[in-house]
C-alpha cells in the first residue's frame, strides 16, 4: 500500500490553483486586448463566428462525419451499415437515399414535397452504388460533402466492394 503524504496533496492542489489562476489571467488579458483593439463591432462579429456561426457548424459537421466513419467500421452487417448511413446523412442534410449492394436494395425516399433534389452517387464496385438525395435549397459545404463521399466510398468498398463480392461469389 502506497502512502501519500498530506503535504504532497496540499502541494498538488496549490499547483492546480496556481495554474487555474494563470489561465484565468490569460483569458481576461485576451478579452481586454480584444475589447481594446477590436472594438464592439468586430468583437461581436468574432463572437458570432466562434459561438453561433459557421465555425461551430463546421465543427458539428466534421464530428458527424467522424461518427459516420466509426459507425461504418463497427457495423455488424449490411443492415447496420444502412442504418448508420441514414442517421448520419440525415444529420448532414441529405433527405433520402438508395443503397444497392450484394443484390439487395435499401431505400429511404426523399420527402414528397422536395422539388428536384440533386443526387450524390457513390460507386462501390461493379453495379453496386449509393445514391444520396439533397434539397437544392439546402446550404452546402463542399469540403464536408467531399469528405462524406470519400468516407462512404472507402467504407463501403472495403466491406462490399467488387473484389470482396467476387471473393464471396467464388467461395460459394
Amino acid at each position: 500500500m502506497t502512502f501519500i503524504s498530506p503535504q504532497y496533496l496540499l502541494d498538488a492542489n496549490m499547483a492546480e490553483r496556481e495554474a487555474a489562476h494563470l489561465l484565468g489571467a490569460f483569458f481576461c488579458g485576451t478579452v481586454w486586448i480584444g475589447v481594446r483593439y477590436l472594438g464592439a463591432i468586430e468583437l461581436g462579429l468574432l463572437t458570432r463566428v466562434f459561438v453561433k456561426g459557421p465555425l461551430r457548424q463546421i465543427i458539428h459537421l466534421h464530428s458527424r462525419l467522424d461518427e459516420l466513419e466509426r459507425s461504418l467500421s463497427n457495423a455488424r452487417d449490411l443492415e447496420h451499415c444502412w442504418d448508420a448511413i441514414q442517421v448520419n446523412c440525415r444529420e448532414l442534410g441529405f433527405s433520402g437515399g438508395r443503397l444497392s449492394v450484394q443484390g439487395r436494395v435499401f431505400e429511404a425516399a426523399a420527402p414528397a414535397g422536395l422539388m428536384e433534389p440533386w443526387q450524390l452517387r457513390i460507386p462501390i464496385g461493379g453495379d453496386q452504388y449509393l445514391n444520396l438525395y439533397r434539397d437544392p435549397g439546402a446550404e452546402d459545404c463542399p469540403a464536408v460533402i467531399g469528405r462524406l463521399a470519400g468516407i462512404l466510398r472507402d467504407g463501403l468498398r472495403a466491406r462490399f466492394g467488387e473484389s470482396r463480392s467476387s471473393l464471396t461469389a467464388s467461395a460459394r
